[in-house]
């Protein structure tokens, strides 16, 4: 049995052998030179720096309301002469108002295009309100479309700007004859 195996092995390794028995050099191209790209203007435009801002303002909730929460889904810019919108995502986007308790964060830190902006407009979702521990519920916008801020700026390559909103609860909510509260959000806007 081990001569069968000896013989099996000595066997593989030959016909293995065989098939490298034979060698060629490694062909290879001599260098060539690097070519220097012509001149081109840079492909990169170096963006501006925005900061959106959201403080509440003076006017209260209704006496009735402890509670009212949201959440800022998105800040849309238009530039100046143009129909289309450029959507910057919201980072800390959720709101809770109560009586007064101040709230202000920054929802927004992103480099858009540099630009002359003439206009501003917020999204919002999961807006709720509550008026104690057992009553309360989801509000709806009244229209589905963004809330616009005319808000004229401009922004430059590789400059800071920050915006400041400020969020007026009293103002923002109303209640219809039939006690249906509205949400009709209220903002007043300024660069900085």
């Amino acid at each position: 049995m081990e001569r069968l195996l000896a013989a099996g092995l000595a066997a593989s390794l030959l016909v293995g052998s065989l098939g490298c028995s034979t060698t060629r050099e490694i062909e290879t191209a001599p260098p060539t030179p690097a070519v220097a790209a012509p001149d081109q203007p840079s492909q990169t435009v170096q963006r501006a720096l925005l900061t959106v801002l959201v403080e509440t303002g003076t006017t209260a909730l209704p006496a009735e309301a402890q509670a009212l929460r949201f959440r800022l889904d998105e800040v849309l810019l238009k530039v100046a002469g143009d129909t289309a919108w450029t959507s910057l995502p919201a980072d800390a986007n959720r709101f809770e108002i109560r009586p007064n308790l101040p709230e202000r964060k920054r929802v927004l830190l992103a480099q858009p295009p540099p630009a002359a902006y003439d206009s501003l407009a917020l999204t919002f979702s999961d807006v709720f309100i509550s008026f104690d521990a057992n009553a309360g519920g989801p509000l709806t916008l009244p229209r589905e479309a963004p809330i616009h801020l005319a808000l004229p700026f401009r922004m430059a390559p590789g400059e800071r700007t920050t915006i400041r909103l400020t969020f007026e609860p009293g103002a923002s909510l109303s209640r219809t004859p039939d006690c249906r509260w509205l949400f009709l959000p209220f903002f007043t806007a300024r660069v900085e």
